[in-house]
């Protein structure tokens, strides 16, 4: 009896571990304002329930102006970023990791860039940014028009 008991309380235990779990990961769509907001080659952290991201506005991935969202979270050491205004760049504090503006490895053990996340912008011109799909650079997938919104014409949509 004693052992019915346990295994039902570790059951429930479990459970309430993975709701836990899946509610503090749920995908969300975070406007994040105009794109006018952002200044060139700038860096602006927005936090949410799962994890923070970074919203950037560079020239430095493909030498147009694009607007995008980072992961926050280092795919190496699973860690949040940190952003040096003064070194403009990301670092891991897990792995030591350097990552440029555009979310590419720079030093480190770190090989894989940042992710990204969808963006797009809604009908009234607000950039919209949705935690429940990723971008990876080395899967070519940078080159998706969904993971960037280019500063000022916005050639995403919300779809």
């Amino acid at each position: 009896m004693l052992g019915i008991a346990a295994l039902v309380v570790a059951v429930g235990c479990t459970g309430v571990l993975v709701a836990r779990q899946l509610s503090s990961n749920a995908p969300e769509r975070i406007n994040v304002g105009l794109p006018s907001n952002f200044e060139p080659n700038s860096v602006m952290k927005v936090s949410t329930a799962a994890e923070p991201f970074w919203i950037v506005r560079s020239t430095a991935y493909d030498g147009l102006d694009t607007i995008y969202a980072l992961r926050g979270t280092c795919p190496g050491a699973g860690e949040v970023a940190i952003w040096s205004e003064e070194t403009q760049t990301f670092r891991c504090p897990g792995s030591a990791s350097h990552y440029a503006i555009s979310g590419r490895p720079i030093k480190g053990p770190g090989r894989r860039a940042l992710e990204r996340y969808r963006v797009a912008l809604t009908e009234n011109g607000q950039i919209v940014v949705d935690t429940s799909e990723e971008f990876r650079e080395e899967l070519g997938q940078w080159a998706d028009p969904e993971s960037f919104v280019r500063f000022p014409s916005g050639e995403a949509s919300l779809r």
